[in-house]
């Protein structure tokens, strides 16, 4: 279950302040994912706040937000540093309100770029000038917020009016194909997984909302409703694997696998290189030596 956020200022969530700024400090790259569902949006270009990071008081640098002033896109503001001008991208497809949307962004502070993405698709990036080659933060006052800009909110129409939830952030660039796989309902944590630095499911069980791969919270004050989720595969499958009992292989169909001792994927083993081992009846590579069995232990070695 998501949680259902609305334009009442008695009704936020906050992140801490500078929690999610010190996790960016120092990040040539930023990339930030979420779903969305709303309700309503405010008409001005700077309404409707997803996730607002401040870098210096209150002064933000990185926002993900939807743009309400020409239908209802994704857009992200971002800053180096606070005294760097505010740069702006917004996309080109409005979200509406009759489902979840994939909604986020890169912010490449290292390459001078920003990149919105809807739906798992690229769309109105470009250029932007930054001052500094990594995020820089200063000392922020205000809150990190998901669904404001600020506990409290400066006014409702700051506020996010619909469900929000999967909010995950990473601390690269992951690239327009990991946005294609999170737009298509993978989990954050199985899309570029070792850069995963935050993220908030927002399942709307427990408060505060906990962070499954950091130590954030979502900390509520007043009533955001619990609601439905988007749906979400969390759970990597390996489908069609299945143990051998017979060879004491693992194969799918007739094909025998073993999972590479790097990236952990099963792959297929080469058979022609097999033979069947008469002391323990296993499958080997050919000029194996025989196993011994310890007598300690009763193992096969």
């Amino acid at each position: 279950m998501a949680r259902d956020f609305t334009k009442n200022t008695s009704n936020r969530m906050s992140l801490g302040i500078g929690t999610v700024g010190a996790l960016l400090n120092g990040l040539g790259a930023v990339s930030v994912h979420a779903w969305v569902h709303g309700d309503t949006y405010n008409t001005g270009a700077n309404d409707n706040r997803i996730l607002t990071v401040p870098l210096n008081g209150t002064t933000a640098g990185l926002i993900l937000e939807i743009d309400g002033s020409a239908g209802s896109k994704v857009r992200l503001v971002g800053r180096s540093v606070s005294t760097d001008t505010a740069v702006t991208k917004t996309g080109t497809t409005d979200i509406g309100t009759a489902a979840f949307a994939s909604v986020g962004g890169v912010w490449n502070f290292a390459g001078d770029s920003m990149t919105p993405y809807c739906n798992g698709v690229a769309e109105g990036g470009g250029a932007a000038v930054f001052a500094n080659a990594a995020l820089t933060l200063g000392t922020p006052t205000g809150h990190d917020m998901i669904g404001a800009d600020n506990s409290p909110p400066s006014g409702t129409a700051a506020q996010f009016d619909g469900r929000i939830a999967e909010v995950a952030i990473w601390n690269v660039d992951i690239g327009a194909p990991n946005f294609v796989l999170l737009a298509s309902g993978q989990g954050a944590n199985l899309v570029a997984a070792a850069n995963l630095i935050a993220y908030l499911r927002i399942l709307g069980t427990t408060s505060p909302e906990p962070d499954e791969v950091g130590d954030l919270e979502g900390t509520i004050t007043g009533t955001i409703a619990q609601a439905t989720h988007p749906e979400i595969e969390t759970e990597a499958e390996v489908l069609g694997v299945q143990f051998n009992q017979i060879n004491g292989q693992w194969q799918s169909g007739g094909t025998f696998l073993e999972p590479d001792p790097l990236t952990g994927v099963w792959k297929a083993v080469d058979t022609n290189a097999l033979e069947l081992n008469g002391v323990n009846g296993k499958w080997v590579t050919e000029g194996t030596a025989a196993p011994t069995l310890n007598p300690d232990t009763g193992q096969w070695s």
